[in-house]
């Protein structure tokens, strides 16, 4: 099986917090579950290696206009 990942370590992406604003944050690691034939991917992201958070890939834009555009729908 073959896994690929939207982002990389070191890349830059946005998400938004549980009250809707946009953050930009880095990525610091990949984590990759196998279940069945299905694959899911998670990133490592904060503000520096040493306060992480695990969070999943579905919840990443790579620009603030493609995120921004995500919450209107």
């Amino acid at each position: 099986m073959t896994i690929e990942t939207k982002y990389n370590i070191g890349q830059e992406v946005w998400y938004a917090n549980i009250f809707g604003e946009p953050f930009k944050t880095k990525i610091y690691g990949i984590v990759a579950e196998i279940l069945g034939n299905r694959a899911f991917i998670s990133y490592y992201v904060g503000l520096n290696e040493e306060s992480c958070s695990l969070r999943r890939e579905s919840v990443f834009f790579p620009t603030k206009e493609e995120l921004l555009k995500s919450l209107q729908l």
